[in-house]
Order: structure tokens, then sequence, then C-alpha cells
């Protein structure tokens, strides 16, 4: 017998002695009882109270374990094929792969740092929207209690950081980001596989960021960077000429990073060297850096690196002897 049944037995036993001792009162003791028997019948109430608790509790232990029910699988199921598709594939998503733009509008929401900026950088304007989100994928928005594991869900946040206008015709397309891997798009929020803030911090002007001097630390510290690749025709002459080109879009690339920290550790700077206009003096990677709205235009040579910037600025850079070897490396790994 256990011990909660034993203790049922013991409070039943204890009310038959209550009982019996209540009927066992004679005349001569008339007063003395009657103080007494409303004294046990108080503790009678109190027993029984005590030995329902106990067979709810008894009750209670011997189920057995029960485990969640989802109040509509279905509605779990539809959540987890959301949130495993990528919505950019989709046919009311296309404009999220055009790469040709009238006019691309960028609004920063910040509450003490609003501004807004018009793009009308050529490489900005052939970007594809999905280049700056990556992948996105529905984010559930269902019940706390259905929630299932593995899912990811939004926390109903719609504090809006930035604000992306994509125009094209009489045709106008909005993102707008709710932090690094969140997005709403129509009113729906989306996860993304890019930080989708990057964007927008690299091509506005913060009031409140550090300020760099240096065309080198901004490059360093850019969150985007736009390459180049050009097609080229190369004569008999060996001049050159360009029969096509491209742009590749990079956020937070850590090769392109090290190029430029490079030049603050194997480069030096030298004067403008004489190129001449042949195929060989062709830069090898020709490199954009984006730094809170401002431009670093970067080319790479075989032994030199060259910054400019739209204010005018210009610096090169020429590898020093004993960083050929690593300079080289670092060349083929560019390519």
């Amino acid at each position: 017998m256990s011990f909660k049944n034993k203790k049922v037995v013991v409070l039943l036993l204890t009310i038959s002695l209550i009982i019996t001792v209540s009927c066992s009162k004679n005349s001569e003791t008339d007063d003395a009882n009657d103080a007494l028997i409303e004294e046990l019948k108080q503790k009678n109430i109190e027993l029984t109270e005590e030995i329902e608790r106990l067979n709810k509790a008894i009750e209670e232990s011997s189920k057995p374990e029960t485990k969640e029910v989802f109040s509509d699988n279905n509605r779990i199921l539809e959540n987890y094929r959301a949130y495993s598709k990528d919505y950019t594939k989709e046919f009311e998503f296309k404009w999220m792969n055009q790469d040709s733009w009238d006019k691309i509008v960028v609004y920063n929401e910040g509450e003490f740092d609003k501004n807004n900026v018009v793009i009308e950088d050529e490489r900005i304007l052939s970007i594809k929207p999905m280049y700056i989100t990556g992948e996105i994928n529905s984010l559930c928005t269902i019940n706390e209690e259905e929630k299932a594991e593995g899912v990811n869900y939004f926390d109903g946040n719609e504090t809006i950081k930035y604000v992306y206008l994509f125009k094209s015709g009489d045709n106008s397309y909005k993102i707008e980001v709710v932090d690094e891997d969140t997005v709403l798009i129509d009113g729906q929020p989306y996860k993304t596989k890019i930080n989708s803030e990057f964007f927008g911090k690299s091509l506005i002007k913060h009031k409140y960021t550090l300020e760099l001097k240096d065309m080198v630390d901004k490059a360093i510290n850019s969150n985007l960077c736009i390459r180049k690749y050009s097609n080229l025709k190369v004569n008999s002459d060996s001049t050159y000429d360009i029969t096509d080109y491209h742009y590749s879009y990079f956020f937070d690339n850590k090769l392109y990073r090290e190029v430029m920290v490079a030049t603050t550790s194997v480069m030096k700077i030298t004067s403008n060297p004489l190129f001449s206009d042949t195929a060989e003096c062709f830069p090898l990677a020709q490199l954009t850096y984006y730094y809170y709205g401002e431009i670093i235009n970067v080319e790479i040579y075989n032994k030199h690196i060259h910054l400019h910037n739209i204010n005018n600025e210009d610096v090169w850079f020429v590898i020093k002897n004993e960083n050929i070897r690593y300079y080289n490396d670092l060349k083929e790994r560019i390519k």
C-alpha cells in the first residue's frame, strides 16, 4: 500500500473514532460533552476536506503523462512550408530579380536620425533587390501555444529602421527593414539571409557616426563593395576596348575588406606611376566601396593599388618588396 493510501485509511479510522465518541455521551456529562462534540464536528469537516484533497492528488498522480497537442496540425504544417519557401522565386516577387531601375530612394527612419537620399549611381540602379535581402522566408505569426520547434516567428515589432523604394516606370516597390534579418514587404514579415540594414547604412549619411578621414579606413569599414567586371577586346596594338560589363554586389565581404587592410600593412604610398593605355595596364579588379553615402573607388593592379573619390582625393600605393608573395596570393584570390 502506498504512503498516500495509508494516510487515507488513518484518516477514515480517525473519523470513525470521532463518531463513536460523539455517540457515547451520557446524561451526567451532557454539558462537557456538548462542547467536545462541537469541537469534534469541526475536526470532522476539516478531515473530510483533507480526504477529498488527497483523493484528488492520488487520482492526478495515477494519470498517464500527457503531450501537448496542437489545435490545428494542418495550420502548423502550412507554417513550416511557408517558412522553408524562398519567396524571391515566386511570381508576385519577380520584381526582386529586376536589375534596372529608374530611381531608388533610401529612407532612414531612425527616431533621431531621419534622412533620405535619391540614388543616381548607375552601379546601385543595377542592383536586384534580392541581393539586398538574399533568400526570404515567411515569418510565422501564429498563436504562442501553437508555435512549432525550428520555425522562426515574428514578434510583431514594426519599428522601421530603413525604407527602400524601387521605382521603374509607373511601378513602385517597397522593402521596410525592421532589423538585420527581418523585413516587411506589403506589410508581411520575412526573414532574410543577408543583413538588409547594410544597404541603407552604406548609402545614406547618418548624423551619428564615427567620422573617419582616411579613404583606406572608410573602405575597410564599408559594408558594401561593388565590383565591376569588364569584358576587354584587345586590339592588335595592345590597346583595348570595353565591349561589355556587369556589376557584382558584396555586403560585409571579408576578401574585399582584406584588400584594403593590405594597403596599411604591405603597401606604401607612391607617386602616380606612368601607366600606358594598354591592356597590361588595365586593372585586375575595379572595386567601389560605400561608406555612409561616400564613394571610394579602388583599382587593383599587378603591383599597385589606386584609391580616389568624387572629391578628387587621389592616392597610389605600391607593394613593398618583402610582401610581394603575399600580395600575389591576394591577387589570385581576387581573380
